[in-house]
């Protein structure tokens, strides 16, 4: 390091030429090739693409908007690399020592070598949208969209590198400086999905939806979630998400300001040190074994052990994951911040304490001290309930909702049945109650049929799922059939000779299909006798089920730059209580119509290929 070309008189500023030259020698080929790689991810890039999508604009689009979610991945790890270059130097004595010998405020050096590694960044930037620019505009090329590339490359870059000199203040040890930003952006994250893991297994009914708690202190993995690229109908791509990459860029530059004020703070002779600040020794204690705790037990439960045990048992295995994980999580810490194996005699009493704390939680969860999975509200205080099962079905009867409540009750008392089922993937049924003073209380089981007392509780809900109001919620078109936007229709019924068994198919014109659906779908619909979802494949669906079924096939031309057509389609298995619908096949076809049952048996008669009758 040329440090002659670092003296100079001490005055009150901003900036110093001379630190901010010895870095651009230092580092420049760490933002020569970030210039390379985004060269590489945009305009090359456009320049392949125009052979296979030539002319078309939003293929351009389309690409450029998905560059620059890439962007986001970029920007993770350029930040860090970048942190870890230009500050570099506090995590050795000698050169520590040397910089903060200079004349120069601690204030000036750290605004320094913040915007000397900030601002190449962002002239590579600017170089690359102004290349793209000048080769595309006017091409298929939008300013909007590269207006939009640049906007999230400069936010990311604020967000990523502002957390990562951050962390470069919280240690004095150049290798626990990417471990400390890895933490900071997916410890939250990992912390939420093994937390939510864990209750799942231990509270009865519990349903957390992921990114409910702390998944936005993880910016990685928030960010990702939330920038996207979306095609809108006839109009091309978009990007959404721009707004959480200001909110999240205004973090980044307030945890800079952050870092600053630390960076005045800061003993020269933490460099080495696993932890730059006493304070923070506790902190990373607890956070490696709550982290560790948590990891280990949901791991080890779900990828390991899941299935073999639950109830009570489960409970406790999982407790002495939970106890393992902050023992070995404080155990490594411990090694951490001493830089020794000899850790004994150590700092234990906060164990102890964190490992009655666990204990405590853990024994709530399981024994349901809270009575959360006793709860279940008055169905006179419930305005809808969203049930899930095999679909997702509005109750609004006031009938209907007095039946779900006491269904949710049986569950309720067996419990010893169905808790086990939630790592043998039985059936999923979601109960969401939204209350008339606007609250919600959602539960969330697995059941099975493995033994009577589970098959009577999927009866119940399979009667209830069936009823007429939910049954108008389903086998709808998204708009009536007509003339104009039918495709295609047809029956399709299987039919037993010997033991083949034989699937044939009947077309229907346009006239046809839509003479069934109008006289007969919709009639049998609204009874009641068609369209039924069945949970338990028991005598009950194989006795109403027929071998006969019904698909209609309709078209939406969507409009754009290229119009396409949209198939959506209707498919019904026709019951043997549908009245209109047997009616109409015994009128118009010879298809023969029995229960699904009969196709078990070998004996089924043979029937010839039908043809319809004349209109």
């Amino acid at each position: 390091m040329n440090w002659e070309a670092l003296t100079m008189k001490s005055r009150i500023s901003c900036f110093n030429g001379g630190v901010c030259r010895n870095l651009l020698r230092r580092f420049w080929p760490l933002w020569s090739g970030y210039l390379v790689l985004l060269l590489f991810l945009l305009p090359v890039q456009l320049s392949r693409s125009s052979t296979w999508d030539s002319g078309i604009k939003a293929g351009l689009q389309g690409l450029v908007l998905r560059s620059g979610c890439d962007m986001i991945f970029v920007s993770f790890a350029m930040g860090i690399v970048t942190a870890m270059a230009v500050f570099g130097y506090l995590y050795n004595s000698r050169s520590c020592g040397l910089m903060h010998s200079l004349p120069i405020r601690r204030e000036t050096l750290f605004l320094t070598v913040w915007i000397t590694g900030f601002l190449p960044m962002l002239a590579a930037e600017l170089l690359t949208a102004l290349l793209t620019g000048a080769l595309y505009l006017g091409r298929g090329l939008l300013l909007r969209d590269l207006l939009s590339w640049l906007w999230i490359a400069f936010c990311s870059n604020l967000i990523f590198y502002g957390l990562a000199v951050f962390c470069a203040m919280l240690t004095g040890s150049l290798w626990m400086l990417p471990v400390a930003y890895l933490a900071l952006n997916l410890a939250a994250w990992a912390a939420e999905e093994g937390l939510r893991e864990v209750l799942q297994d231990l509270v009865y009914g519990a349903y957390i939806r992921a990114d409910t708690w702390f998944t936005w202190l993880s910016p990685a993995v928030w960010l990702n979630r939330r920038v996207y690229v979306s095609r809108i109908l006839g109009e091309g791509w978009e990007i959404l998400g721009l707004g959480w990459l200001a909110i999240y860029a205004g973090v980044g530059l307030l945890l800079s300001l952050l870092a600053l004020l630390m960076y005045r703070r800061r003993h020269m002779e933490c460099a080495g040190d696993t932890a730059a600040y006493p304070v923070l020794k506790p902190i990373f204690r607890c956070g490696m074994a709550i982290g560790t705790s948590l990891i280990l037990a949901s791991s080890v439960n779900s990828l390991l052990l899941g299935g073999s045990f639950h109830g009570r048992t489960e409970a406790f295995l999982l407790l002495g994951l939970l106890l393992l994980g902050a023992v070995l999580g404080w155990i490594a810490a411990e090694m951490l911040l001493s830089r020794s194996v000899r850790i004994f005699p150590g700092k234990w009493k906060g164990l102890a304490l964190l490992c009655a704390v666990i204990c405590l939680l853990t024994l709530s969860a399981e024994f349901d001290l809270t009575g959360y999975e006793r709860r279940v509200p008055d169905p006179e205080q419930v305005e809808t309930v969203n049930c899930y099962a095999k679909g997702d079905w509005t109750v609004r009867d006031p009938e209907n909702i007095r039946e779900l409540t006491a269904l949710h009750r049986d569950l309720i008392e067996h419990k010893s049945l169905h808790e086990g089922e939630i790592h043998s993937f039985g059936t999923w049924v979601l109960l969401k109650y939204v209350m008339k003073d606007g609250s919600e209380l959602e539960r969330g089981y697995y059941l099975d049929s493995a033994t009577p007392e589970e098959a009577t509780d999927l009866e119940s809900l399979e009667d209830l799922i069936n009823r007429p109001e939910l049954l108008a919620q389903r086998n709808l078109l998204q708009e009536a059939p007509t003339e104009e936007n039918f495709y295609a229709a047809y029956f399709g019924y299987h039919w037993v000779d010997g033991e083949i068994d034989h699937y044939e198919t009947v077309k229907l014109s346009a006239e046809e299909a839509l003479d069934f659906y109008r006289t007969a779908v919709l009639p049998d619909r609204e009874a009641g006798t068609l369209g039924r979802i069945w949970l338990l494949s028991n005598g009950r669906k194989m006795d109403l089920d027929s071998n006969v079924s019904f698909h209609m096939e309709l078209v939406r031309i969507l409009p754009g730059e290229r119009e396409r057509k949209n198939l959506y389609l209707l498919d019904l298995v026709i019951e043997m209580d549908s009245e209109a619908c047997l009616a109409w096949i015994k009128e118009h076809t010879e298809i023969p119509v029995f229960p699904q049952r009969q196709l078990q048996q070998e004996a089924a008669p043979a029937p010839a290929v039908p043809e319809l009758a004349a209109p």
